[in-house]
């Protein structure tokens, strides 16, 4: 499924884009929890995401700095 961003006019450019983003189930196998997890999760902003339509759409680079700071916080209290 490719979604059409604003200011993207050629296929291959919309392609690109595309991948930027990642849907639930993308989002629940990375961090393997469950699909409804996932939503619930970002209906409550806990995991940063927003929707397009009826669609909830995670940014990766966002999922990933994210978990970044999920794990220097996790490691911080452990010191």
């Amino acid at each position: 499924m490719s979604y059409r961003i604003k200011g993207c006019v050629t296929p291959e450019k919309t392609e690109i884009h595309a991948r930027e983003f990642l849907r639930p189930h993308e989002v629940a196998q990375k961090l393997g929890i469950s699909r409804s997890l996932v939503l619930r999760n970002l209906r409550s902003k806990r995991l940063p995401g927003f929707k397009l339509g009826k669609a909830w759409l995670v940014r990766a680079s966002e999922l990933d700095r994210y978990l970044t700071l999920k794990e220097q916080l996790f490691q911080a209290g452990d010191e």
